[in-house]
Formats: C-alpha cells, structure tokens, sequence
C-alpha cells in the first residue's frame, strides 16, 4: 500500500534558496522518505526527472535554480519502494544569490615550512559553503573538501625548494566562488 500524501507544504524563502517544510506521511509499514519534485509551471507531476531531492525528514533546502517562479510538490516513499500521492503544490518567486561566499586561509603561517604542511581554511557564505578547493600556486591542490572543518596535508617534500602561493577558493553551491 503507498503511503498517504504528506500535507501541509509550505516554505520560507531566501536569495538562492526555498526551505521546504511539511507534516509526515502516513503509511502500514514504514515512510522510508520524501522525494521533492520542482518545476516552472503550475500542475506538477511528479517524476524523476523533475526530482530535485530527496529527504529522510520532512524539510528540505533546495538552491539548484536561478531566478524565477517556481512550483513544489513532495510525494512519501515506503519501505517497498511504494510511492504515495503528492502534497499540495506551493509556488515561490526565488531571488538569485548576489552574495559572494567568504574564505581566508587559517594555516600554514607565512614562512618557511617543510615536511607535511597542514592547509586549513574558514568559509562561509549566506546560503551555504558547498566545498573549499586548495591551490598551490595557483593549481588545485587535492580534492575539493565538501565539510568544514576545512582542511588538507600537504607533503611540502614533494614541491622543488623556493617560494610558494597558497590560496583556498571556496564555492557555494549554486557556483559563485571567492578566494583567499
């Protein structure tokens, strides 16, 4: 048996991002999750491929768009894979994020280092830090870091003598960047 349509969507709004809050589903077995369908016109259909997330809990953050008018709705899943009628539809007029995330490297100290270097950086951004890249001299240093606290060793035996840049550049995730 699918479970019952959540209800009670609603959502608060910021530039960049729609917080999606609803009261749970029921079901005869178990709610396993919530999928959140979006879409630019009214009547949405729910579908994997207007999907946008899913949720063990009933909220959600969405920030993948631009600017624009959107429609939500969210459908319950069960622990036989049993998908439920949708919510009630909302529409929200989201603003684009114009705020630049913020980053400033915290270690190494200016100096000489040598032997394995800790890299450590502190990001922020008003709707969220998706991850802060390295740089050594200006090249990608490692893999993006997709968590604070963030930070990286760097084996400084493995770059030639001389001087060096190191920098972090923090992305935000619907790609705006800054760098430190």
């Amino acid at each position: 048996t699918p479970p019952s349509a959540p209800s009670g969507l609603g959502a608060t709004t910021a530039a960049g991002r729609v917080d999606l809050t609803w009261a749970p589903a029921t079901d005869n077995v178990a709610v396993t999750g919530y999928n959140i369908h979006r879409a630019t016109t009214p009547g949405v259909v729910p579908t994997v491929g207007n999907r946008v997330g899913q949720s063990a809990a009933t909220s959600f953050t969405d920030t993948g768009f631009a600017s624009g008018a959107y429609y939500w709705v969210v459908t319950a899943q069960d622990a036989n894979a049993n998908v439920g009628s949708a919510s009630n539809e909302i529409n929200r007029t989201v603003t684009a994020d114009t705020t630049n995330p913020t980053v400033a490297m915290t270690s190494p100290a200016s100096g000489t280092v040598s032997g394995f270097v800790t890299l450590a950086a502190n990001a922020a951004d008003n709707i969220g830090v998706a991850g802060v890249q390295f740089l050594l001299d200006g090249a990608a240093y490692g893999t993006e870091d997709p968590s604070a606290p963030y930070v990286i060793s760097w084996d400084s035996s493995t770059t030639p003598n001389g001087a060096h840049t190191l920098a972090a550049r923090a992305r935000t995730r619907i790609r705006r960047q800054a760098a430190a």
